[in-house]
């Protein structure tokens, strides 16, 4: 069994028959959207399907993709699989949910191709920020708790005047300007978010609690290995479980 998930150019090798005499069968996933040729007696859509079923009855799966669409890559079919077998930081899943959105709908991605040249802007980087606004306007609160002591963090190092009022406060108590930086995070966030900044401070204490003990980090290690994370998508994925443990 061998399922293609391919644009409108495989259709020359399905309508030739190859698909039916080579693999044996003909399942075809056309754009990841319409399924063949089931579509050709009733309407079939993937979205109606059991993917981990689907994926579990294949010897092989095949994605052809041609040159014009490489930027949509597989339209969402590898992401999908992915979630169903491995665990994903919830930010990390939210933005890409976001960026494959971006990706499929091509006069939003052309308009952001047009901000990447017109401010000189990497590409990649307003991608992720158009990602980061959508999450931050759609899931508000997640995102606070998830980012917040984070992002808070980086505003105040991109800000000359707080970033020395900081250094200047750090000296006065006699604390590390780590500490500091810390501390006024999460006073910003007890001002502006009450309500859930101590759910934020302590999903950001976890972060940093899993990078000083060794036992955690090797927990982490093993995430990388197991899900193919990158080393802080495995701090946030242990940080998320051991938050939803209710343990420290």
């Amino acid at each position: 069994m061998v399922l293609t998930i391919a644009d409108s150019y495989y259709w020359n090798i399905f309508n030739m028959g190859i698909p039916k005499y080579v693999f044996g069968n003909e399942a075809f996933w056309y754009f990841n959207k319409k399924v063949y040729p089931d579509t050709y007696l009733h309407p079939v859509n993937v979205e109606d399907l059991n993917l981990k079923k689907e994926i579990e009855k294949q010897h092989l799966i095949f994605l052809m993709v041609t040159k014009r669409f490489l930027y949509k890559f597989d339209w969402g079919w590898t992401q999908n699989a992915f979630l169903l077998y491995a665990e994903y930081p919830q930010y990390e899943s939210r933005l890409n949910d976001y960026l494959e959105g971006i990706f499929s709908y091509e006069p939003w991605f052309k308009k952001i191709i047009q901000k990447s040249l017109k401010e000189q802007i990497p590409l990649d980087s307003v991608l992720s920020n158009e990602a980061d606004y959508l999450y931050t306007t759609k899931h508000k609160e997640e995102y606070v708790i998830y980012r917040g002591v984070r992002s808070t963090l980086e505003k105040i190092k991109r800000d000359k005047n707080w970033l020395e009022d900081v250094r200047r406060k750090a000296k006065q108590q006699n604390i590390s300007m780590d500490s500091m930086l810390i501390a006024d995070a999460a006073y910003i966030l007890r001002k502006d978010y009450p309500r859930i900044a101590g759910k934020a401070i302590q999903y950001f204490d976890l972060t940093q609690q899993i990078m000083r003990n060794d036992s955690l980090r090797q927990k982490t290690e093993a995430l990388q290995s197991r899900f193919y994370l990158n080393r802080q998508e495995a701090i946030d994925l242990l940080a998320e479980k051991m938050m939803r443990k209710g343990t420290q």
